[in-house]
């Protein structure tokens, strides 16, 4: 589509609402600029939304990649936004359950793992599973979550250094989980990341002070999936 009727179809659907092109050019001043790709998610839909800047505690829609400040109703959120980099537009997402698992009961040795990327983590871990024939609970647990519109193959394992951002905002999180029916609470204990740390034990991070150790990877902890946007 053209940007030229893309602008045509945004001014049509602001002409419905009283709205004059100034008072659209004026109410995005405070997003990003609008690129092509923006637009286009703009006049696609039935609501208009500007590419606003991501924020720390928004609740995140996986069906249609919305983000928004506040719950809309009778539309089924996916997690609530614990990190967000200095760009504002890509970040990280906290799903919204989580189960007690070993990060392998085989005691599975990758090597490749990382203290930053966990989606990378996620893939050498399920790779190297596969091959040698051994469990990888934590993971597989994490790439096989498919609730809340979140689609199987989508989330991953963080890493530790991103369990570190998900702890400095675990209060904020926590504040937005509570208001979504069904959703896990962050608890103060345990978290595997897939940050390997020897051949048999993985890092973890404590939500009850925000310390970091390591166990030995066939121990029972929490697992929580996370989405990269």
């Amino acid at each position: 589509m053209e940007k030229e009727e893309k602008l045509q179809k945004l001014f049509a659907f602001a002409e419905e609402l009283e709205l004059t092109p100034d008072d659209i050019i004026k109410g995005l001043d405070s997003y990003n600029p609008i690129g092509d790709s923006c637009l286009s998610k703009i006049v696609d839909r039935e609501t208009a939304q500007p590419c606003q800047k991501k924020k720390v505690g928004m609740f995140y829609y996986a069906e249609d990649e919305l983000f928004s400040e506040e719950l809309i109703p009778n539309k089924t959120v996916s997690g609530v936004v614990f990190h967000v980099d200095e760009t504002g537009e890509h970040g990280l997402v906290v799903l919204l359950h989580q189960v007690q698992l070993p990060w392998s009961s085989d005691e599975l040795y990758v090597f490749k793992t990382n203290k930053l990327n966990g989606k990378k983590n996620t893939r050498y871990i399920l790779k190297t599973a596969k091959r040698l024939g051994q469990k990888a609970e934590a993971a597989e647990y994490c790439a096989n979550y498919a609730y809340d519109s979140v689609n199987a193959g989508e989330a991953f394992l963080p890493s530790i250094d991103e369990l570190k951002y998900l702890y400095k905002n675990k209060r904020l999180v926590n504040e937005k989980l509570a208001l979504i029916d069904g959703a896990d609470l962050l608890d103060g204990w345990f978290y595997w990341s897939s940050s390997e740390y020897s051949i048999y034990g993985a890092w973890l991070l404590y939500f009850g002070n925000g310390s970091v150790s390591n166990y030995d990877k066939d121990d029972y902890y929490y697992v929580r999936p996370v989405l990269a946007f």
